[in-house]
């Protein structure tokens, strides 16, 4: 039976964005070739073609070579060696790729041995489906791991944070990335490492808080691994998180509309029946209740309110929220009310009745193409009522809380309207609302000198 063969080689015919080339190991039988990638790139001055892996140290001109070479080739050859470059992960990539191998090698062997196809496509699949190039020591491919549970799950926003800031970590074709596509093993994780990606991310032009999401996100990878029973991914004595603090930008100012610019939100004058018309109606029920989101707002349904009150559960915390409806909720949802809505009608008109609610991948794209739409709508709004602010759906709930704050309403009680779990949540969020007061303050030290 002719034997397949198996050699790993650069992929020279796929440059990626940060130039360098995919490391892939090739099965060919029969003259039919696969391939399985590695996971690892490299740049092409770093690959030694002849030995089919990274070169870990400088060649040099040997004794057989001054022996066997005319003068022509020996200068060539030295010329070739003057340019090779060393990869600092030259020998962790060159023995993962002994290990990728290996494992081939031992699926080639079972096959034969129970007189099976050795085709490179049948040696491919039966590899990935036998170990799936995972590896315990790989930060990444946990990572990744953690992700295709969300998605099994159906968990699809938090998927999308967690793609996205993987991607922006590793990189990919279109973006260089930290990593700049190459692996990260649980025992890189140091403080050096997060101190040097922070830097890159604020190289990259991130402000403090989402630079204070990635680091959290990663975090909160690494805190799965450290907790996830039997098994003994990363010590949590080496946890650089003991000693690197994340901070976030709590100066940063939560924008807001006063009193006046809500007045001028209810009068300005939109045909009814138009988006626009919606939006801002939409923007004044949720500030009216104490700041729905507009996930949730989106989704309310006539059965949602019963005897005065608004009752219905948060997506972001799955908590329950009851709230009794002030006349002016009262007052936009009349516009609405119609004598043939049924219970499970939604209030809002931006999604279907029959929408179709078991996909939830499908129904959450709905969700959100519906608040972008929303959003760039309150954006005109805005611009029409001459309020010199970016108005979006989230500053409803700003506002609220602002104004809450300013007419002495408890902390407690903000905290019990908004539906966060705890004070601390709310302090954070009222936090940046301060700065306007500490200006008055400032400003009236000084009146009148």
């Amino acid at each position: 039976m002719k034997q397949p063969k198996v050699k790993a080689l650069l992929r020279t015919d796929k440059p990626l964005s940060d130039d360098t080339y995919p490391v892939w190991i090739r099965i060919t039988h029969l003259r039919r070739s696969s391939y399985i990638a590695t996971g690892y790139s490299c740049q092409e001055d770093e690959w030694n073609p002849e030995a089919s892996r990274l070169f870990e140290m400088k060649p040099r001109i040997t004794q057989s070579h001054k022996e066997n070479l005319n003068p022509q080739e020996l200068r060539d050859l030295k010329k070739k060696y003057s340019i090779v470059k060393i990869n600092p992960l030259a020998k962790k990539i060159n023995s993962d790729i002994d290990k990728h191998i290996r494992k081939i090698l031992t699926v080639k062997d079972k096959l034969e041995a129970n007189e099976e196809s050795l085709s490179s496509r049948n040696i491919k699949k039966l590899t990935a489906t036998k170990d799936s190039g995972y590896s315990d020591k790989s930060f990444v491919q946990y990572w990744e791991k953690q992700n295709e549970l969300l998605e099994k799950n159906q968990a699809y926003g938090t998927l999308k944070t967690y793609k996205s800031i993987l991607r922006q970590l590793k990189g990919d074709k279109e973006i260089e990335g930290f990593l700049k596509g190459k692996d990260l093993s649980f025992e890189e994780i140091t403080i050096d490492f997060l101190e040097e990606y922070k830097g890159y991310l604020k190289r990259t032009g991130y402000s403090k808080n989402t630079i204070h999401n990635h680091l959290k996100t990663f975090r909160s990878i690494l805190y799965k691994a450290i907790k996830e029973p039997g098994k003994n991914y990363f010590n949590q004595d080496k946890n650089p998180f003991f000693a690197f603090k994340l901070e976030s930008d709590k100066t940063q100012r939560k924008e807001r509309l006063n009193p006046a610019e809500i007045k001028k939100l209810q009068d300005l004058k939109l045909e009814k029946g138009t988006r626009l018309y919606d939006s801002r109606n939409m923007f004044m029920f949720s500030f009216f209740c104490a700041g729905i989101r507009i996930g949730d707002l989106i989704q309310l349904k006539w059965s949602n309110i019963q005897e005065g009150r608004l009752t219905y559960e948060m997506g972001k915390t799955g908590k329950k929220r009851s709230l009794k409806l002030l006349p002016q909720a009262l007052n936009i949802l009349k516009i609405y009310q119609k004598k043939e809505s049924e219970n499970e009608d939604f209030i809002f008109p931006f999604l279907r009745n029959n929408i179709n609610r078991v996909n939830k991948l499908y129904f959450k794209k709905q969700l959100e193409a519906k608040a972008a739409l929303i959003n760039k709508c309150l954006k005109i709004i805005g611009e029409k009522a001459e309020i010199p602010k970016k108005l979006s759906s989230h500053i409803s709930r700003h506002s609220f809380a602002d104004i809450a704050r300013k007419k002495g309403t408890s902390l407690l009680d903000i905290q019990k309207l908004l539906g966060h779990s705890d004070s601390k949540t709310t302090e954070i969020y009222l936090d940046s609302f301060d700065i306007e007061s500490q200006d008055e303050a400032h400003e009236a030290i000084f009146e009148g000198m």
